[in-house]
């Protein structure tokens, strides 16, 4: 999948003297305007969520209604010129491409000093957020600072917005005292801007992990029990991650996992479905449940979140682990739903032939139901289950 480039953002404005409408592209990372034709700007609107050409191409031959192949062809021809160039432009990236980091949008570069922290590199900036690794001066210790930085907002109502949310991650994060969650140390402000601290996380994702790694079944029983362990701490404070896959599961050099970024977590008690202002739906598509997947380009997934839907995501992880693929090979978002939701591994040939512990099929099959009735109740029966699992195989 491919998504508009973080440092592209989108415009329209009319005017109203001439009746005509003018659309622009602004890249942010050479501070630059360019006037587009409506066509490109069209285009470029399906990716600003993660998506494929061929279904921008399926959209398109729906919308315009069109049958004969010649037309289907040329139309086709179009938007792979489109795409390739706008390609290398680097204006559309790949999804999990990360993106070089302009030293103008955070609010310090290598080496600053501000407070009592020396910054030691950029770690991370997104659209609202910058993460640091930094030495305490007092201390000589190494932490991670996580910032809201608010000349990344266009108004003060946009960032006390996300000042509110920010805090409530830092809320979330704080409630959990586990190895296998990531320590908060504190929450402060700079400048009126505020910032929490962490522990810093010498690792890679659990994906990298279990890809750099060649692990034997007793170590990839025993990592997947840490990590449950940590979920399950979650889901007994009653808390929904929000925003499950690989990349926020980080296994350190010690081969613990970490936990990390509570930034769409909410609480159980929370009505989410009627929810608003105080409800962030997170989610890479490839982890969301089959429950929760639309069939629309526009939205794809709702905002309805439960324990078995975590418990589907913590399922593909250990798919993962096993299998080193996804469960799925879709290469459109609709085939993807499509494939999801007719999902039956207890009656796939392929994966009941893998050389894995029948224990261990048993498990992921469960975890994987499309119908999250069958599924785990949560992280914590999934750990107790596997607790046995581990006992049986030890």
């Amino acid at each position: 999948m491919y998504k508009l480039s973080s440092y592209i953002e989108l415009s329209s404005e009319k005017d109203k003297n001439q009746e005509l409408e003018y659309f622009a592209l602004i890249s942010t990372k050479r501070t630059k305007v360019f006037l587009i034709n409506e066509t490109i700007f069209n285009f470029l609107k399906h990716f600003e969520m993660p998506n494929t050409l061929t279904d921008v191409f399926k959209n398109y031959k729906a919308e315009f209604k069109l049958e004969k192949s010649e037309e289907v062809n040329l139309l086709k021809g179009q938007l792979e010129s489109f795409f390739n160039d706008l390609a290398k432009r680097h204006w559309i990236v790949p999804e999990d491409k990360i993106e070089e980091l302009p030293e103008l949008d955070t609010l310090f570069k290598e080496k600053d000093t501000f407070l009592n922290y020396k910054v030691l590199s950029v770690l991370g900036n997104n659209k609202i957020t910058d993460v640091y690794l930094v030495r305490d001066l007092k201390t000589n210790k190494k932490l991670v600072v996580k910032l809201l930085n608010k000349s990344k907002f266009k108004d003060e109502k946009s960032f006390d917005k996300y000042s509110t949310y920010f805090e409530e991650e830092f809320n979330f994060a704080n409630k959990f005292n586990s190895i296998y969650i990531n320590k908060t140390l504190g929450f402060k402000s700079y400048k009126e801007q505020p910032y929490f601290l962490l522990k810093p996380i010498e690792g890679v994702s659990i994906s990298k992990y279990v890809n750099n790694n060649k692990l034997k079944t007793p170590e990839k029983v025993k990592l997947i029990l840490k990590m449950l362990r940590g979920f399950s701490i979650v889901h007994q404070n009653k808390v929904y991650h929000g925003d499950i896959h690989f990349s926020n599961v980080m296994v350190q050099k010690s081969g613990v996992p970490v936990i990390i970024d509570f930034g769409y977590a909410n609480n159980v008690e929370v009505n989410i479905e009627n929810a608003q202002e105080k409800v962030r739906n997170g989610g890479v598509y490839a982890f969301i449940p089959p429950e929760r997947a639309l069939r629309s380009l526009d939205r794809r997934f709702s905002k309805v979140t439960h324990f078995q839907a975590e418990v589907y995501q913590i399922g593909i992880i250990i798919y993962y682990i096993f299998i080193k693929e996804l469960p799925f090979k879709a290469d459109t978002w609709k085939t993807m739903v499509d494939e999801k939701q007719q999902l039956n591994l207890g009656e796939n040939e392929v994966f009941l032939k893998r050389k894995i512990p029948k224990q261990v099929k048993k498990f992921i099959i469960k975890c994987l139901e499309p119908n999250p009735e069958n599924r785990f109740s949560s992280a914590t029966a999934m750990y107790n289950n596997w607790k046995a699992i581990t006992k049986k195989l030890n």
